[in-house]
């Protein structure tokens, strides 16, 4: 079917579809012209479907409250481990408790 370009600027234009094309391999040609010169321009489109945008990851207060947890009981561990040093170099050290 023969459709008539817009001008879009010097040296573009464009053509507007009455409906998106569907998805596959579409032939297009061209006919360009000037005032002293024609010439034919062929090529295809390959128009694939749309993907499927995955949902964005929702971080829900059960979560968080798991990531808190581990949080202070790594905490809770780094303090007994560091309490365990301090007090063996104490003892060693002849200091009073």
């Amino acid at each position: 079917r023969k459709l008539s370009p817009r001008a879009h600027g010097e040296g573009e234009f464009e053509v507007v579809l009455d409906e998106a094309p569907k998805p596959g391999v579409i032939p297009v040609t061209a006919t360009v012209s000037t005032a002293s010169e024609t010439d034919l321009l062929a090529g295809e489109l390959d128009i694939h479907e749309e993907a499927h945008a995955d949902e964005a990851h929702v971080h829900g207060w059960k979560e968080w409250a798991l990531w808190g947890a581990g949080g202070v009981a790594a905490l809770v561990a780094l303090g007994l481990i560091a309490r365990r040093l301090s007090g063996g170099r104490a003892l060693r050290s002849g200091a009073a408790a």
